[in-house]
């Protein structure tokens, strides 16, 4: 992970970090309620080229449904465990 690229929230790609990321990148989206995930889907266009994983809050509110349209490879919440989530991104850096 010492390649990892953290952007502030909502930046998105607008900043000077966002543009060292190129297309096929793996890139991690963190919503923690329904308000941000609805923020997320309403700019998911930005998003189509990556291969995402989402992790979402724990807000009831949050559904599969909605946390689909982002095309994630994977959804886990901040509840799970981090083994799992350390295995996807294992076998997803492992395959660039």
């Amino acid at each position: 992970m010492k390649d990892l690229t953290v952007l502030p929230g909502g930046s998105y790609l607008t900043t000077s970090k966002g543009m060292d990321i190129r297309s096929g990148d793996l890139m991690i989206l963190y919503a923690g309620d329904a308000e941000e995930l609805g923020d997320l889907i309403a700019n998911r266009e930005i998003f189509e080229e990556f291969r995402v994983i989402l992790i979402v809050g724990e807000d009831e509110s949050i559904n599969d449904g909605r946390c689909h349209l982002l095309n994630p490879r994977y959804i886990t919440s901040v509840g799970m465990q981090v083994s799992g989530l350390n295995a996807v991104i294992t076998k997803m850096i492992g395959t660039v």
